[in-house]
Formats: structure tokens, sequence, C-alpha cells
């Protein structure tokens, strides 16, 4: 969710500012039924907002979004995702 929520974030401006990622964070935590700071705590993977504030990370997942092939019982969304936190440039963040 949340990464859907920073890329229409992104493609509406040029780059993404703190109040975009905060608004992606809002969106999520009312789809979640939290507040904001429970869901960045707890449900939102730290590399997920960091790669829109790093060109070499958005790059990453990008690509990682781009590709149409999925994980058995996973949606696009979720290969994608699954993809990104992979890639050792965001293994290499934890």
């Amino acid at each position: 969710m949340t990464a859907s929520a920073l890329l229409v974030e992104q493609a509406t401006s040029e780059k993404l500012t703190k109040a975009s990622a905060l608004r992606a964070v809002k969106e999520v935590a009312a789809q979640l039924g939290n507040t904001p700071a429970v869901s960045r705590k707890c449900y939102i993977q730290p590399a997920i907002l960091k790669s829109f504030e790093d060109e070499k990370l958005l790059a990453v997942f990008l690509k990682a979004s781009a590709q149409k092939r999925t994980e058995a019982g996973l949606s696009r969304e979720e290969s994608a995702l699954l993809r990104f936190l992979k890639h050792k440039e965001v293994k290499a963040l934890a």
C-alpha cells in the first residue's frame, strides 16, 4: 500500500517531498485504521520510504515495479515489493 501511494505521489510531482511522503503515510494509516505514527513504526518498511528519497534506490524500486512477473500467490504489486526488498542495496539498509 505504501509503495503504491508513494508512486502516485511521485507521479504527480517532479520530486517526492516530505509532505508528499507524509500524505502517502496518512493514506496507508487510514486504510489500516491506525495513526500515521503507528503505521510508520509497525507496518511500513523503512526502506520503502528511503527508496523515494534516494535516486539510486528509487531506480531499483521502479525497475522491480516494471516487471510483470509475479510470484505464486502474490499480486503484481506484492511481487514487485518482494523483488525490491530482496535487492542487495536494500538489504544493506537493514
